[in-house]
């Protein structure tokens, strides 16, 4: 009984099947993992520039802690600093009459520029650019006010 090798030679070649099916499945899997090109950057400069904007406007009017000298706009608008120190790049321009009245700017500078180049050509590091150009009112003022923003 222990040195029966009935049908043995038989399942070999079965077995050996197995493994190339498996190993078969595995490359394969990989190889579609890497060939997706994902790219959420859009839909978080999207995010971004949505969560600016409704930090910055409030029914329509702008929020006057803008033009406050001590003005902090990652702390008034909930939004962690040092994720603007290597990732992302957020400019807002407030406008009265189309002079400009405030700039407000922070993050990595080279966004700008190929947020810039985007739309002459197709980048291969495509940073997600979005812009938002929007009027706004602001109490007690009869003044023509515009809020653009820049998030990439």
């Amino acid at each position: 009984m222990m040195n029966k090798k009935a049908g043995e030679k038989y399942l070999f070649f079965w077995m050996f099947l197995n493994w190339i099916l498996i190993g078969s499945a595995v490359v394969l899997v990989v190889i579609m993992f890497y060939l997706v090109d994902l790219n959420t950057r859009e839909v978080e400069t999207r995010i971004l520039a949505v969560k600016t904007l409704d930090c910055l406007v409030d029914n329509g009017y702008l929020v006057e802690d803008v033009f406050l000298d001590d003005f902090d706009f990652f702390s008034f608008c909930n939004i962690e600093k040092n994720v603007f120190d290597t990732r992302y790049y957020v400019r807002f321009k407030i406008f009265k009459n189309n002079e400009g009245v405030e700039n407000f700017e922070w993050g990595v500078k080279n966004v700008r520029i190929l947020c810039g180049l985007r739309t002459k050509s197709e980048l291969r590091d495509d940073p997600g650019c979005e812009g938002v150009e929007l009027g706004v009112l602001r109490e007690n003022d009869d003044n023509k006010w515009r809020l653009d923003i820049l998030v990439g």
